[in-house]
């Protein structure tokens, strides 16, 4: 997860001499940590100079989710965040709060110790992330019209074969486009779970499967209705 970290500071930490107050610089270096993070680097605010945003990129706890388990999957992460001067053992009072929006993502973060000073040696959070209810809906309805394909096909070309219906060599095309779409349809899942997720185990592979039969059942039909001398 990249997150954009962002500081304000308590006017008894600002200082108040640099433009007139146009920008908010601290008074001394200030040193905020976030643990753990992909460097495992401190972001630091040089004194006098004016507070920047920075981003940082949080690592999920090893097993806390699987990208094979879409739309299903879901992650977590624990942050430790502190704050110091620039000796680094003088911990200031910190207080964190969480906002913004990742699209196609429910995002939580709840205080494992709500009733810590803002004092103490840190602050802990923990983030969930699971994926949003419209995805997970239009990925619900991208499976049911996959799963609704082969069910037309072998409808149609199993009524042709028994001959209630007029066999037409259009059928034999219009199944072999719905088996080339199948791949298609299958990539406008949102989140692009990879190859191997169990959509494609539970869902896909019996769609090919049974279109391929409806394939074949189509062929029967043309070499039971058609012959040379018709």
């Amino acid at each position: 997860m990249l997150a954009t970290v962002g500081v304000e500071l308590d006017s008894a930490l600002q200082d108040l001499d640099v433009d007139a107050g146009l920008f908010s610089a601290p008074k001394q270096e200030l040193t905020l940590t976030i643990g753990p993070t992909a460097d495992g680097a401190p972001q630091v605010y040089p004194a006098g100079q004016p507070i920047t945003f920075k981003q940082v990129r949080i690592p999920t706890e090893p097993g806390s989710g699987y990208i094979r388990d879409w739309p299903f999957d879901h992650y977590r992460a624990v942050l430790l965040v502190t704050d110091s001067s620039a000796a680094g053992t003088e911990l200031l009072p910190v207080n964190v709060s969480f906002g913004g929006a990742a699209q196609g993502w429910h995002v939580s973060a709840v205080a494992l110790d709500p009733d810590a000073p803002a004092d103490s040696k840190g602050l802990l959070y923990s983030i969930e992330f699971s994926r949003s209810l419209g995805v997970v809906l239009f990925g619900a309805a991208i499976v049911l019209m996959l799963i609704s394909l082969p069910i037309l096909a072998l409808w149609v070309v199993t009524n042709v074969y028994r001959g209630r219906r007029k066999f037409e060599p259009a059928f034999l095309s219009w199944i072999a486009a719905l088996l080339f779409a199948v791949i298609t349809i299958r990539n406008f899942l949102p989140g692009s779970p990879p190859a191997g997720s169990w959509v494609d185990v539970a869902v896909v592979i019996w769609v090919m499967i049974a279109l391929t039969t409806a394939l074949f059942f189509g062929v029967g039909s043309w070499w039971r209705f058609t012959s040379p001398d018709r």
